[in-house]
């Protein structure tokens, strides 16, 4: 059974009081007086006179009292002295057996006449005892410990933090002031130092203390107890960063309640210290310490709720079953609610923490505080971008009631590279419906290309293979959003039929490589496809369908195995736990990054954000150096998937100007295959690149080859697409072979490459970039080609002497004044260094 009432507020009894039971401290300032703390009764009451002092110039501020409560509080003080002086004693208690319960004695009454009230108040001896009293006191009571006396009052609501929380209610509302309001013939704060006054803020002081549980040696360990909780929160936050950016949104939630729960035990802590009540009293000198604490703590509850919301909501995403019976739309639209909460906690938890004094730190974790403060706006604009993925997804499947979205989906064969990733053999018309997905309907490319009415100009390198353009061979430019532009027109021109009727408009175009495909079959377990006896998997599933369309039954529709594929494939995906598409939802995304999945829409808000977000397959534009090197088979057969590519740069700074020297080697590993479509030859016209204005100086390695067009254009009206022909139209050739001119905002030089199977070869190509040459530092983006692997890439940089690199990226050595890199193309590569 807890300690009685009487005895917990003998723990805080100081006097006086209001009839309420609030502190009065109107009356602190003019009592003196003698209570007799046993029997709780006033004993002796005088009239005390009250002597005028003389007029002062200064007048008692706030800023003097905040002063000298800060500087009392902050003096060595014997608890039990000074709280004697108001009548107060804390008594010490021990819990053994069941307490006798006290029971509560008939109070003296005392009258007063009203004439007196004022006097009362004034008396300055009130609340003194008499030695005799006193000793008598301590003769009565037991001696015991106070930490254990304080434990059993602490899991009580305190009478002195009631008394505190009431008074500052009143404070706030001005219906009392600690001290009353200045007059011309007061004395300053300083100049009077009156015991009322003084004691008056010893008692506020103490009871703050003492509700705040400041008062005893538990203190430091529950300080301990936050700091230990605090470091396991920020733990479980470096564990759930490190699961997102694997894609193990389950366990990154788990590590974000884990962090809620650590702030938690922190805030609970911080609680039993007091800073639940004494973060109301942030205005008063010396507890920013404990508002920071708290406000930092909470902060960290709230980012933690965040990403725990914000994982959930990417794992109940990547789970989802997007072939299943729920509208798209509606999936997304809940994601995107989750993240608009999670928003909103980040915004508390950044108000929090703009109220943190860091001085109020310690010193040692100050800045620790800064660095996580600079932090959070980088949190939000991560929920921001991802609020915008989930308006980017609404749009591209639109919404219920919302009109049809219609989308060309290009299956490029890597085995036949072109510059957008390979040869869009196959394609399908993707159709969304009120926010679902209707309809998917595959085709063999040439059958649409078959209705195309129009006749035009292919370009130059693509000439010796096919007398026209079409939309087989659209995707001819290395910038993906001018190649699907072509795409779409070649689509419409080809639907538009005899009649010459408008064609058919859709509102984008994606692209997906074979090798994403292949992952997700090992991810559902393979397909079985009986009809051609064989099951597919990422291992065989590009040379199992190109032989079908090569060697198969079939001849007049030998690609009709992408058409039996795709229903399939789409039943088994329906069919596949949350488990599975959590995984296959991982492949999408690092396919993105590695550009085996591109996408361009009309909508230039969407389009826009794909080129955000690694999307769009541009090419982009910089102020620095640039290198990109795109391969284009030319009725090489599938001889690219049997190819090692290798590029080799060498930048010479030391001349005052940025010359490159790039070296391009291929390996033909066929000849020996039992496909005959990897033994072919393999001719590439190989376009390199470079920032615009760049002067070619060499290509040495090169093919010469006497490639001519089919046909005579101008024999048959052929016409010219204005597109290809303002490329063309900038081409020089200041070498047998190569081709010089400008497209996507870059100069490019063109060379044919043609490769034996079982040969090496290596071209070199010798450059010197406008770049100006930057004292303090030097830049390179190097860009992949869509569909391609990770070719191995190294760079190596050479300095003027005299000259040091003081940083550079990841993977680089540094030796005097040079610098190598290796690594690959797997995605992008940015290379950034220091020059001292």
């Amino acid at each position: 059974m807890p300690p009685s009432r009487n005895i917990l507020e003998a723990l805080f009894d100081i006097r006086p009081i209001t009839r309420s039971g609030s502190l009065d401290f109107e009356k602190i300032g003019k009592v003196k007086g003698r209570i007799n703390l046993k029997k709780k009764k006033i004993v002796e009451i005088e009239t005390v006179s009250i002597v005028k002092k003389p007029p002062l110039k200064k007048t008692l501020s706030r800023e003097g009292i905040s002063r000298e409560f800060e500087r009392t509080i902050a003096e060595p003080v014997n608890v039990a002295v000074e709280l004697a002086r108001f009548g107060g004693k804390l008594h010490d208690y021990v819990r053994k057996e069941r307490p006798v319960e006290i029971e509560p004695q008939p109070e003296e009454k005392i009258v007063v006449e009203s004439r007196d009230l004022e006097n009362f108040w004034k008396r300055e001896d009130l609340f003194e005892q008499s030695e005799a009293e006193r000793e008598i006191e301590t003769e009565a009571e037991p001696k015991i410990e106070p930490e254990i006396a304080l434990a059993v009052a602490e899991s009580y609501h305190s009478p002195a933090e009631r008394e505190i929380e009431a008074v500052l209610d009143l404070y706030r509302r001005n219906k009392i002031s600690v001290v009353s309001s200045p007059k011309p013939e007061e004395e300053t704060f300083h100049q009077k130092k009156p015991k009322t006054i003084r004691y008056a803020m010893i008692a506020l002081g103490f009871l703050v203390l003492l509700g705040a549980s400041f008062a005893y040696r538990g203190g430091e360990d529950l300080k301990n107890n936050v700091m230990v909780n605090g470091g396991k929160a920020v733990a479980n936050l470096e564990q759930a960063k490190a699961n997102l950016a694997n894609f193990n949104f389950a366990n990154a939630a788990d590590n974000f309640a884990s962090a809620y729960d650590d702030f938690g035990s922190a805030s609970d802590n911080l609680n039993s210290m007091g800073a639940s009540f004494l973060s109301n009293f942030s205005d008063l000198p010396g507890l920013s310490k404990v508002k920071s604490a708290n406000n930092l703590v909470l902060a960290g509850q709230h980012i933690s709720k965040a990403g725990e919301n914000l994982a959930l909501a990417f794992s109940t995403l990547s789970k989802t079953n997007f072939l299943g019976n729920n509208p798209l739309s509606k999936l997304v639209s809940e994601f995107k609610q989750v993240l608009v909460n999670a928003n909103a906690n980040i915004t508390d938890a950044q108000n929090l923490v703009a109220d943190i004094d860091a001085s109020a730190l310690p010193t040692d974790k100050q800045q620790l505080f800064i660095d996580f403060k600079a932090k959070i706006p980088e949190f939000q604009q991560y929920i921001g971008n991802a609020i915008d993925y989930s308006d980017f997804l609404s749009g591209v499947i639109g919404g219920a009631g919302k009109t049809e979205k219609k989308y060309l989906m290009l299956l490029q064969n890597t085995s036949e590279l072109r510059a957008t990733g390979g040869f869009p053999g196959s394609y399908a018309l993707v159709t969304f419906e009120n926010g679902s997905l209707k309809s998917v309907s595959v085709d063999d490319v040439y059958n649409i290309d078959g209705q195309l009415k129009v006749n035009i100009i292919p370009p130059i390198p693509l000439q010796a293979i096919t007398p026209n353009w079409g939309m087989r061979d659209a995707n001819w430019f290395a910038d993906f959003p001018a190649s699907a532009k072509k795409v779409e027109e070649f689509y419409k021109m080809d639907t538009a039929g005899a009649t010459g009727t408008a064609g058919d408009d859709v509102d984008g175009v994606f692209s997906i490589t074979p090798q994403v495909i292949g992952q997700i079959l090992d991810v559902i377990g393979g397909l079985d496809m009986p009809a051609y006896g064989i099951k597919l998997d990422s291992k065989n599933f590009i040379t199992q369908i190109q032989s079908q369309v090569e060697y198969g039954a079939n001849r007049s529709q030998p690609k009709t195995i992408v058409k039996d594929l795709q229903p399939l494939l789409f039943a088994k995906l329906a069919a596949q736990d949350s488990s599975k598409w959590a995984d296959i939802f991982k492949i999408l995304v690092q396919a993105v990054g590695q550009k085996q999945i591109l996408a361009y829409f009309n909508d230039a808000k969407l389009e826009n954000m794909a080129l955000q977000n690694g999307l769009g397959g541009e090419v982009r534009t910089t102020a620095d150096d640039y290198l990109q090197i795109v391969f284009s088979n030319v009725k090489g057969s599938k001889t690219d998937a049997v190819i090692d590519n290798k590029f080799d740069l060498k930048t010479d700074l030391t001349g005052g100007t940025i010359a490159n020297t790039l070296t391009i080697t291929r390996t033909h590993n066929g000849g020996d295959s039992q496909y005959g479509f990897y033994n072919k030859v393999s001719p590439t016209y190989v376009r390199v690149y470079a920032p615009l204005g760049s002067v070619l100086g060499s290509v040495t390695g090169d093919s010469i080859t006497d490639y001519r067009p089919l046909i005579g254009y101008a024999d048959y009206n052929f016409k010219t697409d204005p597109n290809l022909g303002a490329v063309e139209d900038t081409t020089i050739h200041p070498f047998k072979g190569v081709d010089v001119f400008q497209e996507s905002g870059k100069t490019v030089f063109g060379f044919w490459l043609v490769l034996d199977p079982k040969q090496t070869k290596s071209v070199t190509v010798s450059y010197v970039s406008p770049v100006p040459v930057n004292t303090g530092g030097y830049s390179l983006l190097w860009q992949k080609q869509s569909g391609t692997g990770s070719d191995p890439i190294s760079f190596q940089l050479t300095l003027p002497e005299g000259e040091k690199i003081a940083s550079a990226s990841d993977n680089s050595t540094i030796a005097g004044n040079k610098l190598n890199i290796n690594s690959d193309l797997s995605v992008d590569r940015e290379i950034n260094l220091q020059i001292k």
